[in-house]
């Protein structure tokens, strides 16, 4: 019967995993492990046939819980898939492998990919496991037939045969072993990031499609013939410093440079890499990653432009323009804002909209934030309307207000754009008033005149 270990901190991962293998391998018996040295001790008491490890983890992480597998005689032999989401560097990569893991997958898994990984393991394991108990049974067998070989001729015929299959099983391990090479190999060359290996020298080691391409080169061997120390591709800063910083920190994390390639084209990347050291602590190799982010810096450079005339048009407007999010706090007060409510845009920051909402108000806009956020009806978006607004200093005045929404990130925002109407609606009053008399003193004149017309017709 097949035996599956999964050990990894997260209940979520080992519930997705359990379910996943149990529908891949039907009867297979499923363990699962939340800590390290619990995985450890299932191992021991189950003896299973392949072993998932999580690498990230508290207290004994996944590399430190692969060496203490593969340090256990009765444990060695069990193929360990290293599975992670957080550190799937080339370094990590390595070291695993040298622990002695079978395999690394990076999160998310594909689930054709991980089950094909699994029973390439399990093929290992049972081959490996008929190999063992076929080499323990010959040599029981040996010592049995040599005490008696004299006696018959056909008994060391058969130990002949039993040692061609084991010959066998032992060929059709390589086959399996060299199969998970090639997928490494694959996963190298076709990965969508540049991947490299230097010496410190500034030799090429190891270099991928995609930084070799990115660099304008058509194969890896017109890459290589490039030293590093001597031909760099940074016009802006000195491999000696690339260098310093990492023999210092043993790491270089996230390095936004420009990049000039073989046809003069400037790229923008950014590189992550680390050192690999032999035992005697001495620098044998630089491994790091390379991506292209020249269009995600112009989209960012573009951005903060954008934003920055749209933050002086918004301080150079007469209106107040107040930006809220979903739940009604101020993220955005401008110079216009200030003036008509009295409060600075350091007031302000962080506050919702009560202070400037006279009380009678105030309900009805808490239950409108409330229904948007919510997903409900917009009953004021695209519109214009006219109510009261609250100053500072107590007094309540008219305003126009038209609100629209926006959204970024998958978070909603509403700018509101308010102004002051109390001269306007002075003015309004004044004409009205002034319509008034004139209509008043209309009706004067024509009484007047329709009196005089009488007197004037009466003898």
């Amino acid at each position: 019967m097949i035996k599956i270990l999964a050990i990894d901190d997260n209940k979520d991962n080992l519930l997705v995993l359990n379910s996943l293998l149990a529908e891949a391998f039907p009867g297979a018996t499923i363990f699962t492990a939340l800590s390290g040295r619990e995985g450890i001790d299932i191992a021991s008491r189950e003896n299973p046939d392949v072993i998932l490890l999580d690498l990230v983890m508290p207290q004994l992480d996944g590399y430190e819980t692969c060496r203490l597998l593969k340090e256990d005689k009765k444990l060695q032999r069990i193929p360990v898939i290293i599975l992670t989401a957080e550190d799937t560097s080339s370094a990590s990569r390595t070291r695993v492998l040298k622990l002695g893991a079978e395999s690394f997958l990076a999160k998310p898994v594909e689930e054709a990919e991980l089950t094909a990984q699994v029973s390439s393991m399990l093929r290992i394991k049972i081959s490996d496991d008929i190999a063992s108990h076929e080499n323990e049974r010959l040599e029981t067998l040996v010592v049995e037939r040599t005490k008696g070989f004299e006696k018959s001729t056909r008994e060391a015929l058969d130990l002949l045969a039993e040692l061609r299959t084991e010959m066998e099983q032992h060929r059709l391990s390589d086959i399996a072993l060299q199969h998970s090479e090639e997928q490494f190999r694959n996963f190298y060359e076709n990965a969508p990031v540049g991947l490299y290996r230097t010496t410190p020298a500034g030799k090429i080691l190891m270099a991928n499609r995609a930084i070799y391409e990115m660099l304008g080169f058509s194969c890896f061997e017109e890459l290589s013939a490039i030293n590093l120390e001597e031909v760099g591709f940074e016009p802006t800063y000195m491999r000696r410093q690339f260098t310093q910083q990492i023999e210092k920190n043993g790491e270089v994390r996230n390095l936004v440079s420009t990049w000039r390639c073989r046809n003069g084209e400037v790229i923008t990347v950014s590189e992550n890499a680390k050192t690999i050291r032999d035992s005697d602590g001495n620098i044998l190799y630089f491994d790091g990653t390379v991506e292209n982010i020249t269009v995600r810096k112009q989209t960012e450079d573009a951005l903060q432009k954008s934003e920055q005339r749209f933050r002086a048009l918004t301080q150079s407007a007469n209106d107040a323009i107040i930006t809220i999010d979903a739940k009604g706090v101020i993220v955005d007060w401008n110079v216009a804002a200030e003036k008509i409510f009295g409060y600075s845009a350091e007031e302000m920051a962080g506050r919702i909209l009560g202070n400037i909402i006279p009380p009678r108000y105030t309900i009805n806009h808490t239950s409108n934030v409330e229904r948007v956020a919510g997903g409900g009806e917009h009953r004021v978006i695209g519109k214009t309307v006219e109510l009261y607004g609250l100053h500072k200093n107590g007094h309540e005045f008219p305003v126009e207000l038209s609100v629209s929404e926006w959204e970024t990130d998958s978070v909603k925002f509403f700018s509101a754009i308010i102004r002051d109407t109390t001269e306007r609606k002075l003015a309004e009053t004044a004409i009205r008033e002034a319509l008034v008399k004139a209509e008043s003193g209309d009706r004067l004149r024509k009484a007047f005149m329709n009196n005089i017309s009488h007197e004037i017709r009466t003898p």
